[in-house]
């Protein structure tokens, strides 16, 4: 069993309870980053510093060579998703520390990458 919690719906004081009863009851837990489309953007470039918003959405739509629309939908192949995946184990190795950097605004850091991977165990 998992649990993805979007860190901006969430307070930090009750993304760590979830963290604690997930780890009582053996239960993975996933970030999903403020921006989700930091995520995205693992799919085309290392991502090892602060963002803002405005530069992300630039970036992914300079790399999809069209305006992004959160929502439409984005052709990644297999290599793109195995070079996201790659990226983000980069150096995060632990997943409180890149949890905890989500928590506190991190907009370089996610752990969609570890639920991705950990996915492709069941393909």
């Amino acid at each position: 069993m998992a649990i993805v919690a979007d860190v901006d719906e969430h307070t930090a004081d009750e993304v760590r309870e979830t963290m604690r009863v997930c780890v009582k009851e053996h239960i993975e837990f996933y970030v999903s980053n403020i921006d989700f489309e930091v995520w995205l953007l693992m799919h085309f470039e290392d991502m090892t510093k602060w963002i803002e918003r405005d530069d992300l959405i630039e970036r992914l739509s300079n790399h999809l060579r069209r305006p992004y629309e959160k929502g439409a939908s984005i052709v990644a192949d297999d290599d793109m998703i195995d070079n996201a995946v790659r990226r983000g184990m980069k150096d995060i190795h632990v997943v409180e520390n890149a949890v905890g950097r989500c928590l506190l605004g991190d907009r370089s850091r996610t752990t969609v990458h570890l639920l991705v991977n950990r996915l492709s165990d069941y393909a």
